[in-house]
């Protein structure tokens, strides 16, 4: 594994209710290098996206910290903008009375990541590095595809400058082929960028294609981790053989990973 430039340590996450207290997170490490890609899996409700919210810095954990090359994030925020989100529903995260070139250009300007002189420029080179062609800066998200909304959620990302994104479910509101061009979007990002990925679902498809390492998450604790490979082949705890054997072929081969393609034998 490369040296670790993102570290979640004993990540914890009570919340506090008249009834009982919710324990959502409990303990959880995450290590990830930079330009390397990993998959947190688990069944709903198992603090997925609450792990999500924390390490992108919009909730404090209970417990724990979190540091990006070495920094608290909860202490610097300025370093909130470095880890960018890729929300569950693209078309939902994006504001509907704003067009293409507005959702790509507003965190520029919020964050001054282009001067007013180079903010066109740069609004070219970010749509076109997420494959967005220029005839659809102009129109709003209603009129868009899942896909295209998905490539407008990934370049509006980008526009803050991060050095890693989060995708929490990001491919669970899109068709296959849509899904298929948002892992193509995102892995060439990755590998042109240098961006490190957190992939975060239930499903282990895009992990199965996209990601070195997986941790499984259920009931807020770290079930399993290690290699992709490993985890799909021969997973050790009870719990993730049955997520496994419940959505892939049993046995599973992982040398069918590389010709993986959603929707395909």
């Amino acid at each position: 594994m490369t040296a670790p430039f993102l570290e979640a340590s004993g990540i914890s996450k009570r919340y506090i209710r008249p009834s009982g207290d919710i324990v959502a997170l409990d303990g959880i490490d995450i290590s990830l290098g930079r330009g390397e890609s990993i998959g947190i899996a688990g069944p709903s409700g198992a603090g997925k996206s609450t792990l999500a919210r924390i390490l992108c810095g919009m909730e404090s954990p209970t417990e724990g910290s979190i540091s990006l090359e070495g920094r608290d994030i909860q202490r610097d925020k300025s370093l909130r903008r470095r880890i960018q989100m890729i929300w569950q529903d693209p078309a939902a995260s994006l504001n509907p009375y704003m067009t293409v070139a507005q959702l790509i250009s507003e965190p520029m300007e919020v964050f001054n990541t282009a001067g007013r002189d180079r903010l066109k420029e740069r609004l070219d080179e970010l749509s076109g590095r997420v494959g967005i062609p220029k005839r659809l800066l102009s129109m709003k998200p209603h009129e868009l595809s899942g896909g295209q909304c998905a490539r407008t959620a990934a370049a509006r990302a980008l526009a803050a400058d991060p050095i890693a994104l989060v995708c929490d479910e990001s491919f669970s509101s899109l068709d296959i082929p849509s899904q298929a061009e948002l892992m193509e979007v995102l892995e060439g990002l990755r590998d042109s960028l240098n961006l490190s990925l957190v992939i975060i679902s239930h499903d282990l498809f895009p992990m199965m294609r996209m990601c070195s390492r997986i941790e499984v998450i259920r009931n807020g604790r770290i079930e399993e981790t290690g290699k992709t490979g490993e985890i799909l082949s021969a997973p050790q705890s009870p719990w993730t053989r049955q997520l496994v054997s419940s959505l892939l072929p049993w046995p599973f081969d992982p040398q069918r990973k590389a010709g993986y393609h959603p929707g395909g034998s």
